[in-house]
Formats: C-alpha cells, structure tokens, sequence
C-alpha cells in the first residue's frame, strides 16, 4: 500500500492525496489505517513516513520494561518542564522502592504483579503516606504510558487502591487545643513526657 490520489472526494481547499497501510498494533491485530486528504504528492508521503516511524516505534514499545519507561518519563518530564534537582532525586528515591516491578514488561503488567508489591511495600517500614507518593509516582509514569505509547492499562490501574492503615493517628486527632492540652497534661506524672509535651506546645 502506499500514497494515493482520490478520485473523487476532494476537499474545498484542494487536498486530494491520502495514504494507507495495514499494520499491527499492540496486541498483535491486523489493521488497515486511512490517512485525511493532503494538498500534494509529497505531504502525503512525508505523513506516511511519520506514521510508519510512529508504528515502528510501538513495535519496539512491546518489550519495553517499566524501568525504561521511568526513564522516559522522566526525561519527557525534563524536556518540556523546569524540574527541580530537589525533584529528580525523590523520582529517583521511588524507583528504589519499585525494584520488583523494574523488570516487567510494561504490556504485560497486572494487577498481581501490583499486589505483590503493594505486599512488599505493606512489609517496609516506611510511612503510609509515603507509600501513596510512591503508588502516585507509579501511577503518573502508567498514564503517561497510555497517552503517550498507546499502552491498554485501563483495567489494571482503576484497580489500584492506595495504602491504608488502621493505626495511623487521623490528622484531625494530632493536635490539641490549649484546654485539652491544659487538661491533658494535669493528669500526666511522668516527668519526660510533661516536658516533652511543654517543648512540643511552645515550638507549635
């Protein structure tokens, strides 16, 4: 297949080439793509070439590891925005705590291969709320997978469910007003916690 000149069919402004092709896409269906109407000869091939490299490109996408597109992302990140030294430091302290998945392939990503992280992560001792920064980071890098390589992710990512735990204190309780702390602290007869809690009451 390649470029054509429509028969009939043409546009107000003169455009009668098109292109078309059959190709595979990620999932390995045949597909046939028509291209829009071009002005000449030469726009539609340069439009074919651009689409055959585009297809080529998600050839390769299909052995991609979720290591690699970390490093896409980020370099996609750096290229079109003013990142921070402070930021590219934390992308690089979470992929740390994504050694488990590095190695997957981005196609073939599920949900087990979430769960057993998400375990593994369960295991650490690292804050909760630092997990879900992390599961973000994760996130933000499969998003950009599907709107920039086409990757189906859909049904894997709605599944993933943030981190949660039971014994963690609710903001609304950290703090005290003066007359529960008045009151808390006139029942407390250990000295060190009397003076820590004094310390904590006058640096807030």
């Amino acid at each position: 297949m390649g470029v054509y000149k429509a028969k009939e069919g043409k546009t107000k402004d003169g455009r009668i080439w098109f292109f078309k092709l059959r190709y595979q896409d990620m999932d390995g269906r045949n597909k046939q793509y028509k291209s829009g109407k071009y002005a000449t000869k030469k726009e539609a091939e340069e439009a074919e070439l651009e689409f055959r490299l585009k297809i080529h490109k998600h050839e390769n996408m299909d052995k991609i590891t979720i290591d690699e597109m970390i490093d896409l992302f980020v370099e996609n990140r750096t290229s079109t925005i003013e990142v921070k030294p402070t930021t590219l430091y934390n992308y690089g302290n979470k992929k740390n705590y994504l050694k488990c998945l590095l190695n997957v392939k981005l196609k073939d990503f599920n949900i087990n291969h979430y769960d057993n992280w998400k375990k593994e992560m369960n295991e650490s001792n690292i804050s909760t709320r630092y997990k879900n920064d992390i599961l973000k980071f994760l996130k933000s890098v499969l998003n950009f997978a599907m709107t920039w390589y086409d990757f189906n992710l859909n049904k894997v990512y709605s599944k993933m469910t943030k981190f949660s735990n039971s014994s963690d204190i609710p903001k609304e309780m950290m703090y005290f007003t003066y007359d529960q702390w008045k009151q808390f602290i006139s029942v407390e007869t250990e000295l060190q916690k009397r003076l820590c809690l004094k310390y904590y009451i006058t640096v807030v």
